[in-house]
């Protein structure tokens, strides 16, 4: 099947040292055949690879970051940059997948830029394989430039898995002259996770340290390396599950928990220096979805820290009108981070033309120490937390075992009572759901914000997406338009229930419990 991958396939990048927008336009590059039959040039390709994949998924204001967040009501925002307010209208609205449609880039060059990254990766990898007389400094650096690849291999297809419904899996033994076949998310997860896997063996059998400017402020060797790779590949299979129905399946937690125990996870924060150059290692997502006049916290998950009985959403009656909450709105929790985390609001910058359902009492502040250097942010961004290992663990243990007490024990000496206080223990007698609540919770409150995608992944797989919100992202209209297919797409009020599209969520069945105790 041709289509624009076939472009892409090709390794169609600007061949110069440090990340670089990946380009698409031009089949013909002169310079391609001797860049990759140049080790240098080799190494100084997969030494962009991390910063690629940061840049789409959080440095660049084209990514689904932004309106992830408000379809999983976790962020709020009724402006229409980056398609927030058309992902959160309330009923929910289908995905304008129109080519023309002024944020079809949200989804479009998100969809380019993880099949370059991936083209660039396969290029690497096909070029070590191919050509024996590559000049490598030492066989400690072949290792790994190929970990480095396949590691990226692994996360653009795992991350096009996750996004989208469907697309195409290339490798880099694959032949690009041959036509391709549209292949399920599934089994577009399933080859992410053997080349992760492939990353995995790399790491675990050769010794190497990468360069610190990979990864800007990280340094890594083939031991932290390997503990990333670990992840990603847990971070993958538990983002996968469309359905309440696909997350319970034990073997799934069974893979999740065999990547993180003993200490084969994350065991510290893997912490980016943003570098106040947009573009680079700057990232617009943390500058822009927490700042007072762009975002705020969702009711819902205010709703999750507060014992004063804040409602998780703005009654439409109160038509702004702070004084109608209890304690006027201002929530009150045991938990540190309300304070820490959280800040107070008492006035909004929303229209309320367009839904008090934006409304919120709360605003994010945990990244400002970023953002207040000025656009687009500097300073350090844990990027990878050793917390959202943590949690993995913990619900991996609980659903693949039983083991209650191991996933308590995890909790208890994570960030939930490091940075939430003692309040927050959980005891040891506490009830499975009890349990798996506070990982939930966990991983709103903890992880708020962090990175591409969590909470929608999380609500997704909880079945509690709102009513018509789409389960993933179709094709791009232009990639359907290339391969001249029928445009299609998911989501709306209207078509709930149906293939990619959530039916009842945590919305519904708050006002339907409301509803019978009135």
């Amino acid at each position: 099947m041709k289509n624009r991958i076939f472009l892409i396939i090709f390794g169609l990048f600007l061949l110069t040292t440090g990340c670089q927008e990946l380009e698409i336009e031009n089949p013909n590059n002169p310079n391609q055949e001797d860049v990759l039959k140049n080790a240098g040039s080799l190494k100084n390709l997969a030494g962009s690879v991390f910063q690629n994949w940061y840049l789409y998924n959080v440095g660049l204001d084209q990514t689904p970051a932004f309106m992830l967040g408000t379809a999983a009501d976790a962020t709020s925002s009724s402006w229409g940059n980056f398609a927030m307010r058309d992902m959160s209208y309330e009923p929910r609205k289908a995905w304008n997948n129109n080519p023309s449609y002024v944020d079809a880039a949200m989804t479009e060059s998100y969809y380019d830029n993880m099949y370059s990254l991936l083209s660039m990766c396969n290029d690497v990898l096909n070029a070590i394989n191919t050509n024996s007389d590559l000049e490598f400094e030492s066989e400690q650096e072949k290792n790994m430039v190929k970990a480095v690849a396949k590691l990226g291999q692994g996360i653009s297809l795992g991350y096009i898995g996750l996004v989208f419904d469907k697309g195409f899996i290339v490798k880099e033994d694959d032949d690009p002259t041959e036509e391709f076949e549209l292949e399920s998310y599934q089994e577009i997860i399933d080859a992410a996770i053997i080349s992760i896997n492939e990353a995995i063996d790399l790491a675990s059998t050769n010794y190497f340290e990468i360069p610190e400017p990979w990864i800007n402020g990280v340094t890594m060797d083939n031991a932290r390396f390997y503990r990333l790779a670990n992840f990603m590949a847990a971070k993958i299979l538990l983002s996968e599950p469309r359905t309440q129905t696909e997350n319970e399946e034990v073997e799934r937690w069974e893979k999740i928990r065999d990547y993180l125990k003993d200490g084969k996870g994350l065991t510290e924060d893997y912490t980016i220096t943003a570098d106040k150059n947009a573009g680079s290692w700057a990232s617009l997502y943390h500058f822009y979805a927490t700042w007072t006049g762009w975002s705020r916290v969702d009711m819902r998950v205010v709703a999750m820290l507060d014992t004063a009985d804040l409602p998780p959403v703005w009654p439409e009656e109160y038509q702004g009108d702070y004084t109608n909450f209890p304690n006027n709105g201002e929530a009150v929790s045991p938990d540190y981070r309300l304070q820490t985390d959280f800040q107070f609001m008492v006035s909004h910058y929303f229209n309320p033309e367009r839904g008090y359902y934006h409304f919120s009492t709360y605003r994010y502040r945990r990244f400002d120490n970023i953002r207040y250097t000025g656009f687009p942010g500097q300073g350090p961004i844990p990027l990878y937390r050793k917390a959202e290992s943590d949690y993995m663990l913990a619900e991996a243990y609980v659903r693949a075992e039983n083991n209650l007490t191991q996933a308590i024990n995890i909790l208890n000496n994570s960030a939930r009572v490091v940075r939430g206080g003692p309040g927050m223990e959980i005891s040891t007698s506490a009830s499975r759901q009890e349990v798996l609540d506070a990982i939930f919770y966990e991983r709103t409150i903890e992880l708020f914000s962090n990175n591409m995608g969590i909470q929608y992944f999380d609500m997704r797989r909880f079945d509690k997406l709102q009513k018509g919100t789409p389960l993933h992202m179709p094709l791009p209209g232009g990639e359907l338009e290339t391969l001249e297919m029928s445009n299609y797409t998911f989501g709306g009020a209207d078509n709930a229930g149906e293939e990619g599209t959530a039916d009842s969520g945590w919305k519904e069945q708050y006002e339907s419990t409301l509803k019978n105790t009135q």
